[in-house]
Parts: C-alpha cells; structure tokens; sequence
C-alpha cells in the first residue's frame, strides 16, 4: 500500500486533528504533494474551522493569526465561498459588516461565527439584528479604544443597531436566538436601554466584555442582579469591567453559578485594584464542595489576596490558571500545602510567578497529584527587539487556490483555552 494509500484510509477525525497542528501555508503545500493528497487534504470538512479574517491596523480577530484576507480578496468574497475548499466554512472575519458582507452571508448558512470591527452606519439596524440571532457566535472588536481621558466623550456609535439586536435575541414567541456567545471589545452600549441589555446579554451561554467603558455603573448592577436570580450564562470573561460599585457578595453568588470566570484584577497597586480582589476574595471564600465554578482564569496582581483564602477557593476547582499575577511566597506555599492535602484540582497554572522558584519539592510532589501543573518562572529579556515573525512577504500571498497562500502561526495570550466550547468548530 503507497502512502495515499494509507492516508486516504485514515478516518476524518484523525486527519482533522492533523490539520489542528498546521497553519495556512501548511494546509496548502500539502496540497501539492499529490493528487491524492490533494483529495484528502481538499475536503471542506478540514478547512471548516479556519478563521477567515483580515489583520490590518484595525483588525485583530482573535484568531487573526490562521492567514489574512487582502483587500483584493474582500471584493472576490464570494467566489473564495464558493469554491469546494471553503464550502463548509464557519469563521468569518470582516473589517467592517455592510450591505454588501450581509448578502453574502445570507448566501453561506454554514457560517456559524462572525467577527468584525466596524458596523455601517447605513445597515438598516433590522437588517443588523436578523442576520446575528441567525448565528451563533459574534465577536465585535469595535475601533481602537479611547484614552481615560476621553472616557466622557465616549458615545455609541452603533446604538440602534444594537438595542435591534438585544430586542431581537428574544423574540415575540419568547423563543430565544441561536446565538450563544458575545465578545465585545471597544463598544459602548451606555446609551442602550437597561432592560433591553440585561435581558438580551442573560440569553446567552458565553460572554466577553474587554473594555472598561462597554457598561454603565448602574448597567453593571443590573446586569448582576438579573444574573442572580436566573441566566442561562455559563463562561464570563471581563477587562478592565468596572465592578467598584457591586456587592462582593453579589458577584461571589454570580461567578459561582458560572462553570467557568475569567476575572481582572488590574495592574497596578491603588484603591481600586484592592476592590477588585476584595471582590476576588469573596468568591474564592464562597466556593465550597457543591460551587458549579470549575475554571477560574486570573489576569493581573493578587498578591494582597488573603493567603489562606486563595488556597481555599483554589483547591475547590478543577481548572485554575493564576500565572503572571504576583502570587508572593506565603501565598505559593499555602496554595501548594493546601493541594498536597485535599484538592479538586486537575489543572493548576502558576507559571510566570518569580517565587515559584522557592519551592521546588512542593511542586514536585503536587505533579504526582495534579494532572497539568505549570510552575516555571523564566526571566524574558525586552531589549531583544527582533522580530521573529516576518510577515513581510505576506502581500506575496493572496488566495489562489492553486499554490500555497499566508502565514499563521500559534499564539495564546499568555492564558489556556484548551477547553473552550468551540461553537464555530464542530466539523
């Protein structure tokens, strides 16, 4: 048996997870090894889950780094659709949704995410609504995000559009949207109707809010109080969200209820980064056997979090990523004594912690009884100015689908996601 022989016998699952492990360019020189291989490797199937976006100066999906689309292949987007290659696509990233994008989208049902920067102020906003409750993931990045100072001026540009949206996410039957997760980054919705906004972002399973001027004080509140008394949210993520004004104890019951937080404590030392993990603590001190939290990803520094109730909240869950937060040596030994003892721990992510290197034993004998730990420290040198990842000839690169197109490369932000419901990528 040759060798397209035998590759054409492996089943789909095996060849995805192949495909898992190659960007772009990859994808497409292994095309042109054979024809067999180029049977194989063509199935619409393999190249379902490829984020199909741009990134420019003001793009930046969060998979941006699979390829990129040139403006040449914006204007050809609907024969990129339409050839078999792409056929089952389900990620698109545009810079900015319109008339034209719209009806192109209506022509691939498979898309199932869709991620975009700007929203013409000409799209009839009924328009806007209907197409997004027909998908399943949105993420809109919004412009570049404005200065403190310029936080007054801060308006909603998109303001019909979206209250469209959040009306529409719960329609005249009560039957609910398709869609199941929101990121928004850059977007005000500070002149939204509360109700409208709280109703619409509790029908949700995933939401990411990234800037800090996306809510309103009295938005924030409501949008907690709502959660406590019923939602269907399951992952919170949030960004410099302004939280000063919220009962601890509020958003303890809230996270609590979540399967999985990702929370920011801020960088910097001052009265309201000591809110934030005030906050943080109340969680971490509700948590007890019956919590339905399971993964808790922390950005920022916690080192004035009580030592005995981190090692406390922590061992409660089964996934836990607190790298790069400053954790001090109290904090690390009681943690580790802690999980040596009793602990649900399956995944514990203290990497990036300079006094991790204290404890060498303790996380040796915590990796024979954690599945995953992660406890380097390693000293990065920022005078080193190169660049290591030249796209330089990227605009060599355009989707002719008969040789290899651009680049991509794997990039985590510094957290793990591994176990992120992929609502794009089921194929």
């Amino acid at each position: 048996m040759d060798d397209d022989s035998k590759l054409l016998c492996l089943p789909l699952e095996i060849l995805n997870k192949i495909r898992s492990y190659l960007n772009y360019r990859s994808m497409c020189s292994l095309l042109l090894v054979s024809r067999g291989w180029k049977e194989v490797w063509e199935n619409p199937l393999l190249w379902s889950g490829f984020d199909l976006g741009d990134y420019g100066d003001n793009f930046y999906p969060a998979c941006y780094w699979e390829f990129t689309l040139k403006p040449r292949d914006l204007n050809n987007l609907e024969n990129i659709l339409n050839t078999k290659r792409f056929s089952e696509l389900k990620i698109l990233g545009i810079p900015i949704l319109n008339e034209d994008f719209l009806a192109v989208i209506r022509k691939h049902p498979n898309i199932r995410c869709l991620e975009f920067v700007e929203v013409d102020e000409g799209l009839d906003k009924d328009d806007f609504a209907e197409l997004l409750v027909s998908l399943e993931s949105i993420k809109f990045y919004g412009k570049d995000g404005l200065d403190d100072d310029d936080a007054d001026e801060h308006s909603c540009e998109n303001k019909e559009q979206l209250t469209a949206l959040f009306e529409k996410m719960l329609d005249d039957e009560g039957k609910t949207s398709k869609i199941k997760k929101l990121v928004f980054d850059c977007s005000d919705f500070s002149s939204i109707d509360c109700n409208v906004l709280v109703k619409g972002l509790n029908q949700l399973e995933e939401l990411e809010l990234l800037d800090a001027y996306t809510m309103t004080s009295e938005q924030t509140s409501a949008f907690f109080s709502a959660c406590a008394v019923k939602t269907k949210l399951r992952k919170i993520r949030f960004k410099s969200w302004n939280l000063e004004n919220v009962d601890p104890e509020l958003i303890a019951l809230v996270f609590g209820r979540m399967e999985k937080v990702e929370f920011d404590a801020g960088m910097k030392f001052d009265a309201s980064i000591k809110n934030e993990n005030n906050q943080l603590e109340r969680l971490l001190e509700s948590l007890d056997v019956e919590t339905k939290l399971k993964h808790l990803c922390v950005f920022g520094y916690i080192s004035d979090v009580d030592p005995d109730i981190l090692a406390h909240g922590v061992n409660q869950l089964e996934k836990v990523n607190l790298s790069s937060t400053k954790l001090t040596s109290v904090q690390i030994e009681k943690l580790l004594r802690q999980t040596l003892q009793k602990s649900k721990l399956k995944y514990l992510d203290i990497s990036q912690n300079k006094n991790v290197q204290d404890f060498p034993n303790e996380v040796a004998e915590v990796k024979k009884k954690v599945s995953v730990v992660k406890a380097k420290y390693v000293e990065y040198d920022y005078s080193d100015e190169s660049d290591d990842n030249d796209h330089s000839d990227d605009d060599n690169y355009s989707f002719d689908f008969d040789s290899s197109d651009t680049d991509g490369y794997d990039y985590s932000y510094g957290y793990d996601d591994s176990d992120d419901d992929n609502y794009c990528n089921n194929s």
